[in-house]
């Protein structure tokens, strides 16, 4: 589930969406390949895990 606490950037000169932070507590929001017209950046505050992005394994 993502809480309500949801903050975006949008770049001003193509009103595309730039970059999106919010909180999520379960993996629901990772179980499936994405394609994303923005930078996502996952900060795994506790716990551990297995991310694959650009053909890259990171543990």
């Amino acid at each position: 589930m993502i809480n309500n606490e949801t903050y975006t950037l949008v770049n001003k000169q193509t009103n595309e969406l730039a970059f999106k932070m919010f909180n999520f507590e379960s993996i629901h929001h990772f179980d499936h390949v994405q394609r994303l017209n923005y930078f996502s950046l996952i900060w795994i505050q506790e716990g551990q895990g297995n991310a694959i992005s650009d053909f890259n394994n990171y543990i």
